[in-house]
């Protein structure tokens, strides 16, 4: 919608992105930003993999040992969001 509207400015004002971008008080840079995809699908797998085979932890569990079994560098924040993402089933508690 803000591409949009920029696009519009410019051509009712005949001005440049810049300008057009002063005028709506927007930054030229959110405008070019375009995200890239990420394929978290081997993430998921081992996230999987582990809770299968140590039993559900949390993400801070989970991130350690991430980092000791595959040193990969992840963050909390990433398997945080993955493990929002993953079926609840999978993330049961087990007994080992």
């Amino acid at each position: 919608q803000l591409r949009q509207a920029v696009i519009h400015t410019r051509q009712k004002l005949d001005i440049s992105e810049r300008p057009a971008c002063a005028v709506l008080d927007v930054a030229g840079s959110s405008l070019r930003y375009q995200a890239k995809p990420t394929d978290d699908t081997e993430l998921s797998l081992t996230i999987i993999r582990l809770a299968k085979q140590y039993g559900w932890y949390g993400y801070r569990k989970v991130t350690v040992l991430l980092c000791i079994n595959q040193s990969k560098a992840v963050t909390q924040g990433q398997i945080s969001m993955k493990l929002k993402t993953l079926p609840k089933r999978i993330l049961v508690k087990t007994d080992v």
